[in-house]
């Protein structure tokens, strides 16, 4: 029996190594010299109120509202005796409410990462038997990495790109 320690410090790495995925088909797509600055969520354009509510949002509530409403209650109770289909039921509604709530049409680049998202957050939470807290720990922790992914993003172009 892994203990609940145990089990964050495996989601932790889960989440780092897609963390790692998301950044490299990113940088894939747009090279590695291009331009993040107008990227759909960019620390540096946000003053001190600005940032620390996206911080209470993002790592916080968003976490907790979504894992309840999309794997607690469509995975765990709509979709309760078909779990495949209710995890790429949960995920494709993940995906799309992810592209109103920036308010902008994303890239397919963008709602296939969430979609893929929604699919890892489901495995989680029937993984660990569907108990919400693991899946809202690694929402957490992603998003608290694309936050910051901007930022490392331009560390790399400024190790690569002259």
């Amino acid at each position: 029996m892994i203990s609940i320690f145990g089990r964050c410090v495996y989601l932790a790495l889960v989440g780092v190594f897609w963390f790692l995925f998301c950044i490299g088909t990113l940088v894939a797509v747009n090279g590695f010299c291009g331009d993040y600055k107008n990227a759909i969520i960019n620390p540096s354009r946000l003053d001190a109120l600005g940032f620390y509510s996206l911080l209470l949002d993002a790592i916080i509530i968003s976490p907790i509202v979504e894992e309840l409403v999309f794997r607690k209650f469509l995975l765990g109770y709509v979709f309760r005796k078909k779990l495949i289909v209710g995890c790429l039921v949960s995920s494709i509604i993940f995906s799309v409410v992810h592209g109103f709530y920036y308010g902008q049409i994303l890239s397919n680049y963008h709602y296939s990462i969430l979609f893929l998202t929604g699919i890892l957050f489901g495995w989680v939470f029937i993984r660990f038997q569907m108990i919400v807290y693991y899946s809202i720990f690694l929402h957490a922790l992603l998003n608290f990495l694309m936050i910051y992914q901007v930022k490392i993003l331009e560390i790399i172009n400024n190790m690569v790109c002259v």
